[in-house]
């Protein structure tokens, strides 16, 4: 169950700091929508403060290699929407 919550956790941050990171772009930077879902940045940044995130909470509970299952699994999400993505939006 731990794998589930600790993995449930970073793929959750991860769309609300892709999300806060979307409008970020959107708003201030001034950026399109489309250019904001085409850029990898703004995944891998959020990506990247979502597992800050679980290290934080993950302190009594937290190794190295549910980190990186978890990561790897969030870039595989990553990838499947954006192959989805350019299928159906090009």
């Amino acid at each position: 169950m731990d794998y589930i919550d600790t993995g449930g956790f970073l793929l959750w941050e991860w769309l609300k700091t892709l999300i806060i990171f979307s409008v970020i772009d959107i708003l201030f930077i001034k950026k399109k929508f489309r250019d904001v879902i085409k850029s990898p940045d703004t995944f891998i940044s959020s990506l990247i403060v979502a597992s800050f995130l679980l290290i934080i909470r993950g302190q009594q509970h937290f190794s190295i290699g549910l980190f990186v299952l978890w990561t790897i699994a969030s870039i595989i999400l990553y990838l499947i929407l954006k192959i989805l993505y350019n299928m159906f939006m090009r």
